[in-house]
């Protein structure tokens, strides 16, 4: 049994029963006193696992090792202390080194590697001092984590020709400055997450030749430019490719075959300029969200999602260039929290979207929407003009039969004041939130709400000074068994209201009424 608490061990025997010790996998698992590593048989053919989370062992570099060895995975993994690694150039029959240098934390050089490496999984992973990468295997194939949380590593190798995966590669390693030279890596046609967090990262020289999908690829670096991607004509998937990467100014170009773009420049909040989207994308979603754009780009024809495209664009101002294409059906939150935006009279709803749902949600800016309608067509309304606080004369907005949805329509715009005109048709099902804090609301008398099936959860919650009759048709709630489909309905209202019904729904009425603190509302 070995004593596992020992600094030092001597030279370990190399034949046993007259057969050679070749297996030496765990040979000295968690021996945490270890601080040198003791001669080993000279043909040892496996090595996995030998000096596993051996914390305090510091020189490996006395270590000859076979050219025979065929297993080193896992050799040194969660070594802390490694400065000093082995000789492993020579070991031509090893294929892979998955996590061998694992949680090295204080490795500063790494060794040459043998040419016969195919997989790197985790290799150097959390190595927390290595500053230069070795030079690559030419028949490396695996880079998956190979480098991930080095985060003192500033100098990355060519990738070789045969690399076909990159994930996490180099992810959190927040001092590397430039990318790889990619231009031999024709196998790779993926890059997921592979620079991720790498906030140090300012420059790509270029992109693999092939390179198809590229998701969360550079997310959260500090990228200045990115190279010309027009001759990337295989790559079709910039999925949250460049995510936060907040130092960013501008795009050159678009790959021509692009496809997708969502989220690829999301919260890149220093980009302002963008060039022609090529007529072959189709997903936009939240592409440009909380950039400094100040004017939308042309949309392509072939794009079919444009959620939350522009969402958070604070210096936007200029939306008379939009063109919504035919295969859109919703706008939702596709100028979400624009708070420069203030014209809207422009805009033009094609009849194939069906949803404006908050569309223009915390738009701040907005104060006339005189020479804005809702479309016959639209069917969803939800959280439209929500957190509108600019937001005053809402007399031109007419629901139309056929809406099925106005929760959180107008919920938190403390600038209105009249809802009067106001008639919610049979259609809508739900009028949760509807008019919740809208505080500046007093005038109410003349509000309709013919809905068939009741759903007033909160619908005027905190409207401290709404006053006046509401004429409730409604003959059921959605749920009648479900207190959230009208409880707090009048919750922090404190002036008279009285509901009156259609004759016939006096239940409905009285659920509301027994739902508020306001002693104030009444049954006419």
């Amino acid at each position: 049994m070995l004593d596992r608490t020992k600094e030092s061990y001597n030279d370990i025997i190399s034949v046993i029963n007259g057969k050679d010790v070749v297996d030496l996998r765990f040979a000295f698992w968690k021996c945490a006193e270890l601080k040198t590593a003791p001669n080993i048989p000279y043909n040892a053919e496996n090595m996995g696992y030998t000096f596993y989370n051996c914390s305090n062992l510091v020189d490996a570099s006395n270590l000859i090792l076979s050219k025979s060895l065929i297993n080193f995975d896992d050799a040194f993994y969660s070594c802390t202390s490694l400065v000093y690694p082995p000789d492993i150039s020579k070991c031509i029959k090893l294929k892979s080194l998955d996590s061998t240098f694992y949680k090295c934390e204080a490795l500063k050089v790494a060794p040459v590697l043998p040419p016969s490496i195919s997989s790197m999984t985790f290799t150097f992973s959390n190595c927390i001092s290595l500053e230069e990468a070795p030079k690559l295997p030419m028949s490396v194939n695996n880079l998956t984590s190979t480098f991930t949380q080095c985060s003192s590593l500033k100098y990355a190798p060519a990738i070789p020709p045969e690399v076909k995966s990159m994930r996490n590669t180099f992810s959190y390693c927040s001092s590397l400055k430039v990318a790889p030279d990619f231009s031999k890596a024709k196998k790779l046609s993926t890059m997921y997450m592979t620079f991720w967090d790498c906030t140090s990262l300012e420059e790509i020289i270029n992109l693999p030749p092939n390179i198809v999908y590229m998701y969360d690829a550079f997310a959260y670096c500090g990228l200045k430019s990115i190279p010309d991607m027009s001759m990337y004509t295989k790559l079709t998937s910039l999925y949250y490719a460049f995510e936060h990467c907040e130092s960013l100014t501008e795009i050159h170009s678009f790959p021509p075959n692009i496809e997708d773009l969502r989220s690829a420049f999301n919260c890149c909040s220093n980009l302002v300029t963008i060039p022609e989207i090529p007529n072959k994308v189709k997903n936009l979603g939240s592409a440009f969200a909380k950039t400094a754009i100040t004017r939308v780009p042309k949309m392509p024809s072939s794009a079919v999602n444009i959620g939350s495209m522009f969402s958070g664009c604070s210096s936007l101002i200029d939306i008379s260039g939009l063109n919504i294409p035919s295969g859109v059906t919703s706008t939702s939150y596709l100028f979400n929290d624009c708070t420069s935006l203030a014209d809207i009279s422009v805009l033009n709803i094609p009849r194939n979207v069906t949803s404006l749902s908050n569309m223009f949600n915390g738009c701040t800016a907005i104060t006339d929407i005189s020479m804005f309608s809702i479309p016959d067509w639209v069917t969803d309304i939800n959280g439209l003009f929500q957190d509108c606080t600019g937001l005053i004369d809402i007399s031109n907005i007419v629901i139309k039969d056929g809406v099925t949805s106005t929760s959180y329509m107008f919920r938190g715009c403390t600038g209105i004041t009249d809802i009067s005109h106001i008639t919610i048709p049979k259609s809508v099902v739900n009028q949760s939130y509807m008019f919740r804090d809208c505080t500046g609301i007093t005038s109410v008398t003349g509000l309709v709400i013919d809905s068939i099936y009741l759903n007033m959860f909160h619908t005027f919650y905190g409207c401290t000074n709404l006053t006046g009759t509401i004429q409730i048709n409604g003959a059921t709630f959605a749920k009648a068994d479900n207190n959230s489909y009208y409880n707090a309905c009048f919750e922090g209202t404190t002036k008279a209201i009285t509901l009156k019904g259609n004759g016939s729904n006096g239940n409905v009425l009285t659920t509301l009424k027994g739902t508020a603190n306001n002693r104030n509302v009444t049954i006419s």
